[in-house]
């Protein structure tokens, strides 16, 4: 439900007079729903965030990330997941919604990092996005986008 005052103040005598309800989707109308669960097999996005039993405590209040950007430049976005006790992966988006894991080939698992979040950047000024990943307990780490599909880890360097 939507409530609106038109024309009406705070503090106003009569303000409740001046309330009316409009119901933000009418009742009884079905509709499509928006949102659609979408299987693996589907998508090709195999990612889980699983945890190490001695390191759930630790993490309870942390958590990892995602980022999307088109790092490619083929007008499609893709994602890079962010994995504590698992791996970082990049999916490269090859049809609509639609992913192939490329993280090996791009050299951007993560290693033994544990990762606590993740931003597409432009770093370098290039016109292609890099990757800055946060980690937890160890450097942080910035993937630079060699623009053929590869990068190449460079924090210190900036």
């Amino acid at each position: 439900m939507l409530t609106t005052a038109h024309g009406a103040q705070a503090g106003t005598e009569g303000l409740n007079s001046q309330l009316q309800s409009i119901p933000l989707v009418e009742q009884g109308v079905p509709r499509d729903p928006m949102f659609q669960q979408v299987s693996p097999a589907e998508t090709g996005v195999r990612f889980q965030n699983r945890l190490k039993t001695e390191n759930v405590r630790r993490y309870l209040s942390n958590g990892a990330g995602v980022t999307t950007g088109d790092y490619d430049g083929d007008g499609r976005p893709d994602i890079y997941l962010v994995g504590q006790d698992v791996p970082n992966k990049l999916y490269r988006q090859v049809a609509p919604f639609r992913f192939r894991d490329v993280t090996d080939e791009a050299g951007v698992s993560g290693g033994d990092a544990i990762g606590a979040g993740a931003s597409f950047v432009d770093i370098d000024n290039d016109g292609d996005l890099d990757i800055y990943v946060c980690n937890y307990l160890t450097a942080n780490q910035l993937y630079v986008n060699d623009g053929n599909g590869t990068f190449s880890e460079k924090a210190k360097a900036f």
